[in-house]
């Protein structure tokens, strides 16, 4: 439970920290724009959050990750939001997908790798 509790918090601070830094905003929420270029990170991201809404967990981290782009941050901004949103569930939302909270943060910080960042310690 506090090892839970712990990866929750952990989750919110990293994100809320690489919104910061990365993005200078103060929440770690994305918010889809009309541009052009946008178009298909907007659409992961319609798709993602209605896998979320489904309880879909698994299923959505799998396509993140094969449909992300590293060279566009606003991939990793959409990915930062994918994270909290799904740290939001509860851990029987979480339970019932067969997928663990320590899942989480594993996922957020091999996200941020796969973008070449690095958070202070």
């Amino acid at each position: 439970m506090l090892k839970d509790d712990w990866e929750e918090k952990q989750v919110d601070v990293d994100a809320k920290m690489l919104a910061k830094i990365i993005f200078n905003k103060e929440t770690p929420n994305y918010l889809p724009l009309e541009h052009q270029s946008d178009t298909q990170v907007n659409a992961l991201y319609t798709q993602l959050d209605t896998m979320l809404q489904q309880n879909l967990l698994n299923e959505a981290e799998d396509l993140l990750y094969e449909q992300v782009d590293t060279k566009n941050y606003r991939y990793l901004e959409m990915a930062i939001d994918f994270y909290v949103k799904l740290n939001k569930k509860t851990d029987k939302e979480l339970d019932e997908s067969d997928f663990e909270r320590s899942e989480i943060e594993e996922g957020l910080q091999d996200m941020i790798h796969r973008f070449n960042i690095t958070l202070p310690a």
